[in-house]
Order: C-alpha cells, then sequence, then structure tokens
C-alpha cells in the first residue's frame, strides 16, 4: 500500500469525525459524491493554484477521486522561487526556494455549492534552498487540520488546526533555527444574517525559540496572535470579487509567460477592480497582530552589557469600519509594553518612558467619491500612459484639487481616541480630533487635550538623578531638566500632581496652548533658557 494511499485513508477517518463535530454545523452534503462532483472540484482547485502568486510553481494537476461520501485530493507539488540580489559571492544574483511539498485533502460537499467540510495534510519537512543549496529543514511532528472552505469565496470560513513540535534546523549541522511548541487556529466566519459572515480567525503560536548555533535560544517569544475578522462578509459579492480578479490575474499570467510588460489598462483594471471590491466586501474587516512575553537570552543581553531584557508584549492592529455605508472609518492601534532592561542601559533614567499606546484614526472617509477620483485617474492613465508615466505629478493634481472640497463636505477628521507614553509612576495621554476645514487658512482646524500625570513628580526624580553623583547617568539628566520645565511651565496644574495642555488649531492657523498664542507662550521660555552672557 503506497504512502499516498495511506494518508488518504487516515483523512477519511478524520472527515468521518469532522462530519460529527459542530464544524459540520449545517454543512452535511445533500449530492452523491460522483464524477461531475469530483471534475467540478478539480476545476475549481486547479483555477485557485494557477493565479499569479509570486513565483509559486505548481508541478502537475490537481488530482480529484470520488471515495464513498467524500472526495479525495492531492494538490501539485508546490516550490517557490524567489530571485536574490547580486553579492561577492553571486554577481549575477541568486535564487531563493522553498519546497512545501504535495499536500493531500479529503472534502465532504455541503447543501450549498463549492462549500465543503475539509480536513487536510500538510507535508513534512518542508526544505528551503539557495542557489539549489538546501539550508534549513521544517518538520512538524504531530497535525490536525479540518475546517469549511468555501471554493467560490476562496476562503476558509471555519478552520480548527493545531501543529505542534514545530523545527527549523539547519540543513548541514542539524542544529536547531527555530523551535515552536505549537501552533493553533479555532474560530471562523459565521452566517449571522442571510447571505453575510461575522467573525474572527485567530492563529495562536506558542512557545517560540530561536537559536544561534548554540544550544540555549538567544531569543524567546511566549505567544504570537495573528488574527483576521470581518463584518457582514457578502458571500454574493466576494464571489463576485473573486471572479473579476481571477479574469484580471489570467491576463496578467499571460504577460508574465510571454516576458513582456503588462499594458496599462490591464494595470488599471487590476487597480479599479480592488478598489471597487474593497468597497462592497464587507462592512468591516480588521487584523492584528500581538507579541506577548519576549525575553532575550543570557548571552545576548550580556553582549548588551545587561542581564535582563524583556517586553511583555507588543502590538498592531487595523480596523475597516462602516464600508456599506457613504462614509466609512478606519483605525489602527500599535504600541508596546512594559519594556524592561537591567541594568539601565548609559544614559536611561530609571523613569524612562517603558510603554506606549497609540489609538489614532480618520473617521467620515467618503471612499465613495475618493473612488470616482481614482478610477477618472486610472482612465487616464490606461489612455495616455506614456505622458502619465512621464509626468506622475500630474496624477496627484487631480487628486489635490478635488481633495478638500470632498473631504470638506464629508467632515472627514483625523482622531487621536487615545495616544499615551508612560514610565515608572507616570503617564502623558493624548486625545483630540483635527478636522477638514475649507474655510481654515491651512485647510483643517481642531482641538486636543494631553493630560501629563504625575509630572511634577517625575521632575522632582529627573532632578534627583542629575544630582546624584554615584548616577552615571547623571549628565543625561541634567540635559532633559531644562526642556522638561519649559513644558511644565506651559501646562496648567489639575489640582493631582500633573498638568493639562489644551490645544486649539484655529481656522486662522494660530496653533492655541491653554487659550493663549503658543508662538507668544514660547519666547519667554526660549529666553529663560539660554545660556547667561560670559562675564567681561
Amino acid at each position: 500500500m503506497t504512502f499516498r494511499k495511506l494518508r488518504l485513508i487516515a483523512l477519511g477517518v478524520s472527515a468521518a469525525a469532522i462530519l460529527g463535530s459542530p464544524t459540520a454545523v449545517s454543512a452535511q452534503a445533500v449530492e452523491p459524491v460522483g464524477v461531475d462532483g469530483a471534475l467540478y472540484l478539480q476545476n475549481k482547485l486547479q483555477e485557485i493554484i494557477a493565479q499569479p502568486n509570486m513565483g509559486m510553481t505548481a508541478s502537475g494537476e490537481v488530482e480529484v477521486e470520488a471515495a464513498g461520501n467524500y472526495y479525495a485530493v492531492t494538490l501539485p507539488h508546490i516550490r517557490l522561487d524567489i530571485p536574490t540580489p547580486p553579492s561577492q559571492q553571486q554577481p549575477k544574483g541568486g535564487k531563493f526556494s522553498f519546497d512545501f511539498g504535495i499536500a493531500a485533502m479529503n472534502m465532504v460537499p455541503t447543501e450549498v455549492k463549492g462549500r465543503y467540510v475539509f480536513a487536510q495534510s500538510l507535508p513534512t519537512p518542508w526544505r528551503f534552498y539557495t542557489n539549489d543549496q538546501e539550508i534549513f529543514r521544517l518538520s512538524i511532528g504531530k497535525q490536525k487540520t479540518n475546517g469549511i472552505y468555501d471554493l467560490p469565496m476562496n476562503l476558509a470560513t471555519r478552520l480548527e488546526a493545531q501543529y505542534d513540535n514545530i523545527v527549523l534546523t539547519d540543513a548541514k549541522t542539524g542544529k536547531p533555527v527555530l523551535a515552536i511548541d505549537s501552533v493553533t487556529g479555532k474560530g471562523g466566519y459565521d452566517e449571522k444574517k442571510p447571505g453575510l459572515y461575522s467573525g474572527r480567525l485567530p492563529i495562536e503560536v506558542n512557545g517560540i525559540k530561536l537559536y544561534g548555533g548554540t544550544t540555549e535560544p538567544f531569543l524567546t517569544v511566549d505567544k504570537l496572535k495573528i488574527y483576521s475578522g470581518y463584518t457582514d462578509l457578502s458571500r454574493e459579492n466576494m464571489i463576485k470579487c473573486v471572479g473579476q480578479m481571477q479574469r484580471v490575474n489570467k491576463q496578467i499570467q499571460s504577460y508574465v509567460k510571454t516576458e513582456q510588460i503588462v499594458d496599462p489598462p490591464v494595470i488599471a483594471g487590476y487597480l479599479d477592480n480592488a478598489l471597487a471590491c474593497m468597497g462592497i466586501l464587507a462592512d468591516g474587516m480588521e487584523g492584528g497582530i500581538v507579541v506577548e512575553g519576549v525575553k532575550v537570552g543570557p548571552g545576548l543581553a550580556a553582549a548588551a552589557g545587561m542581564q535582563n531584557v524583556s517586553l511583555n508584549s507588543l502590538y498592531m492592529q487595523s480596523f475597516f469600519t462602516d464600508i456599506f455605508k457613504e462614509k466609512m472609518g478606519i483605525a489602527m492601534k500599535f504600541g508596546a509594553q512594559n519594556l524592561n532592561m537591567q541594568p539601565r542601559p548609559p544614559g536611561f533614567s530609571d523613569y524612562a518612558p517603558n510603554s506606549f499606546h497609540v489609538d489614532i484614526g480618520v473617521d467620515n472617509v467618503p471612499h465613495a467619491k475618493l473612488h470616482e477620483i481614482v478610477r477618472g485617474i486610472l482612465g487616464m492613465y490606461s489612455q495616455d500612459a506614456e505622458s502619465l508615466t512621464a509626468n506622475p505629478a500630474m496624477i496627484m493634481m487631480q487628486v489635490m484639487t478635488r481633495l478638500p472640497q470632498i473631504l470638506n463636505e464629508a467632515q472627514s477628521g483625523f482622531v487621536a481616541n487615545d495616544v499615551r507614553i508612560s514610565g515608572k509612576d507616570w503617564q502623558a495621554v493624548l486625545k483630540g480630533r483635527v478636522q477638514s476645514d475649507i474655510n481654515a487658512i491651512y485647510g483643517a482646524s481642531g482641538q486636543g487635550t494631553l493630560v501629563f500625570q504625575n509630572m511634577d513628580m517625575l521632575l522632582k526624580q529627573i532632578k534627583a538623578e542629575a544630582q546624584d553623583p554615584n548616577n552615571p547617568n547623571a549628565m543625561g539628566m541634567m540635559q532633559i531638566i531644562a526642556p522638561l520645565e519649559m513644558l511644565h511651565g506651559l501646562g496648567k496644574s489639575d489640582d493631582k500632581n500633573g498638568r493639562i495642555f489644551e490645544f486649539e488649531f484655529t481656522q486662522q492657523g494660530n496653533l492655541m496652548l491653554n487659550g493663549q498664542s503658543v508662538q507668544q507662550l514660547l519666547m519667554p521660555q526660549a529666553q529663560q533658557m539660554q545660556p547667561a552672557p560670559a562675564a567681561q
């Protein structure tokens, strides 16, 4: 019995288990498995494989066999080749390659045409090459992958996966380069309204260890989380957009195969389709990455003159909301929490910032009108590519001449929802909004408030460090005192050992602080900071 048959039998057992699991709720087969269904599935998978994919090549065809109440699928051998820039060793450039191998799946049809419950087996090991010389090998100790895949949407709407004991080794020495305890994924998008799907699909990587040729890791990460999410994802529009993009991709692929330069109308069509699809796919989209428990190994920390270096978390998230409405919102959050370095590097105070958080966004974005402008420019580009390519400023001019009026009518604005920086026993928090304003000299006006909590205490502690003869960072602290005192003097007391700074950007182009012109406030402060003239 061949390895392929053994693997398909194992997947068959998994598929049978899936049909009785919560994953398969409302996903029971209604059409009998047969030749017509196998041909449909083969063609759909082949279309996905054939899409342009940045150097990825598939050797062979998708194979589909009807097997009882499911289809046994074998995907082609997948390999990725990426050119590398010229170097001393490779004056003409080289090639980096990733050999994924052959994956197998069992797919059970459901009552929705094109939607399948699936179980998948990933090949192992994966191999990495430089100029066809193997450099790394990645092995997966234990794995389980199942879920629901919607072929017309080209999307896994539900996933339950776990991979344990993942190790990337040096192909020459056999020593570990990267080790991961487990990778899990559990979640997906549920049809909470007819034809509309909402939810999150999170992937969690646990116990990451990076090695530098030694037995002890030089960097460890407790957890890495990656997720994507949708609100009211439209299956109908998703299928429409997938079809449109596949047609344009085929055009691009034909140019690539013949090594021709892609015609401007094709590029314009690709960009236009992408922008149009973004406006109809879902009412909300989000994605993010969170890194938790970062620790630098003793060897690397010692090389930097420290004993312990750690970071509680590092994160970045993006959000698109109200896309189906006339005006949408765009937001981004990123930051880092509790950077700890012991002992402190030269020039660092015990009260230096160790955390920051940025929550900013743009509201009332008239995306449909902006798309109209871009569509007009893309039309010009496709018709008069030579002149526009020679003078790209023409493109920006078209946008900039109409943008202020459109943003003003929509009352679009930049929002600082929560921007903060903090250290030991202190933090500064900024909140505010700047709105597009066609009547303003600079095209915008707005307000904001900065609250510096425990600023009095911070200034006192910095002065104490600067006056400590045993403090190696004393000189650095001396340089901080003057600007910190100047900032302190510009604020008003909040009766809580802190200072408040209320900003206003007026239509006349003036920046006001606590009701006074910043320019006038800074003049006496700057004079106080100037050194006294030398005695004659």
